[in-house]
């Protein structure tokens, strides 16, 4: 059985949890954080092209190459566009 979920801790970001479900677009791999002065947060990498087998290849792919540097990446760049204001 694979795993459906990965925790990271970071000194800067806190925890990431990388997850693997079915969303409102299908099925996406999803990376929850929770930024400093804001609730728990999430992103999602979505519309994998095909059917939905296909579509289950494609994210779990994706899950199994997210490492502790690239959820790192991709949390510290989403962080990014959150506007001045509210953070």
């Amino acid at each position: 059985m694979s795993a459906f979920a990965k925790l990271f801790e970071f000194p800067d970001l806190g925890q990431v949890l990388v997850k693997i479900d079915t969303g409102e677009d299908g099925v996406e791999v999803r990376l929850y954080f929770m930024p400093k002065n804001l609730g728990v947060c999430s992103v999602a990498l979505s519309r994998f092209p095909g059917d939905e087998d296909e579509q289950w290849d494609h994210a779990q792919a994706r899950f199994d190459g997210i490492d502790q540097e690239s959820a790192h990446e991709i949390v510290s760049e989403t962080l990014k566009t959150i506007p001045e204001g509210l953070k």
